[in-house]
């Protein structure tokens, strides 16, 4: 099967979710757990510069190739949920498919005063390192928002914002979060990746695009998001640049926020003096995500 074929496949399924279950064999479709039986919560955290892509039946999440000056990816790519919420490997050109249940029957509605939004009759997907093909939210949760400074400087600079619905924005997401309910007799699964549905309410899938080592934490990825909507001189106010924002629980942090912390093996934990960009590694530059919409 052809990259294209498995990618136009995987974009069906996505599309008509609850038909993967008999796709994917009698252990899938033989839903036992008492988890099936109830309705729950599933939490979606998209950390990193993405965008969320409205215009369809469902959700498609560009994760852009980002690079480092000698030309190695900027950015790592995770999803799913491991023990320290680090999750798998993404192969890059590889799909992922988040399916299972049904999601919200209706298109999505973005909220442009909430998080940045593009009308966009386009979307430039030749630069993406993967996409996650996704069932429609009941809602998207702006989390680290920074707030307008006591100027109230714009927090976006772009010489054309023509189709930029977000202008005035008053608080800036740098993580988000898709909430969707998940009916009885929906089991959540996450194709392309060895994350399994553990059970729990609320269930929790972590999406990353974002630093993957100290020396890349004040990496731009600003121009990658710009060039996918059509801005190429979309960017961060240098007002914000430095900005970052706390986090309220332990799901909102970081990959090295994450790996400073506790992440096995990892040489930093315990030392802050070894990577002196750890502040750096949410600044909005390498974590705002936008929704392009029709």
């Amino acid at each position: 099967m052809t990259k294209m074929d498995r990618r136009s496949l995987l974009t069906g399924l996505a599309a008509a979710p609850l038909l993967l279950n008999s796709a994917l064999g009698p252990s899938s479709s033989r839903n036992d757990s008492a988890a099936t039986h109830r309705k729950r919560t599933l939490n979606v955290y998209l950390h990193g510069a993405v965008v969320i892509d409205a215009r369809g039946p469902c959700l498609r999440i560009l994760a852009p190739k980002t690079y480092q000056n000698n030309n190695a990816p900027a950015h790592i790519y995770r999803a799913g949920y491991l023990p320290n919420r680090e999750g798998g490997l993404v192969t890059e050109g590889e799909p992922l498919v988040l399916t299972g249940f049904k999601g919200e029957p209706s298109a999505f509605s973005p909220d442009p005063t909430a998080y940045p939004c593009f009308k966009c009759p386009d979307l430039k997907g030749d630069q993406d390192y993967f996409t996650l093909v996704a069932p429609v939210p009941r809602s998207i949760c702006p989390l680290r928002t920074i707030s307008l400074d006591s100027a109230k400087t714009p927090f976006f600079t772009d010489t054309d914002f023509t189709n930029f619905e977000s202008q005035n924005l008053q608080n800036l997401p740098t993580l988000l979060r898709l909430d969707y309910t998940i009916r009885h007799g929906e089991k959540p699964v996450l194709v392309g990746s060895d994350w399994q549905d553990s059970g729990l309410d609320p269930v929790i899938i972590h999406v990353r695009a974002e630093p993957g080592d100290f020396q890349c934490a004040n990496h731009n990825a600003m121009g990658s998001i710009g060039y996918i909507v059509g801005h190429p001189n979309f960017g961060i106010n240098s007002n914000y640049s430095k900005c970052d924002a706390p986090t309220v629980v332990e799901e909102e942090k970081g990959f090295l926020e994450i790996c400073y912390e506790h992440l096995q093996g990892c040489d930093c934990t315990g030392n802050p003096n070894l990577h002196p960009h750890l502040p750096e590694t949410s600044k909005p530059a390498n974590c705002v995500g936008v929704v392009g919409h029709p």
